[in-house]
């Protein structure tokens, strides 16, 4: 994973874990420890996962919050 980063210079985590503790933050820990610098964009859940299928789907990692940060990585420019 490492490699990759380094090669590309940008990560994007995207999961359905909570900000704060989540997977995502662990992932972005592991690149930072390595000395890679990089571009970060994350996507994941940021509030509580209400019980209503329809309301979670608005607070969970989607498509479109996963394109709208892919960009933002590449708009941004080289680190």
């Amino acid at each position: 994973m490492c490699q990759m980063v380094a090669k590309s210079a940008r990560l994007l985590v995207v999961d359905e874990d909570y900000k704060a503790f989540g997977l995502s933050g662990e992932l972005a820990a592991m690149v930072v420890e390595a000395g890679i610098k990089m571009k970060y964009g994350r996507v994941c859940t940021e509030e509580t996962i209400p019980y209503c299928r329809e309301l979670e789907g608005e607070v969970l990692p989607n498509t479109r919050r996963i394109v709208d940060a892919a960009l933002q990585l590449f708009e941004e420019g080289s680190c």
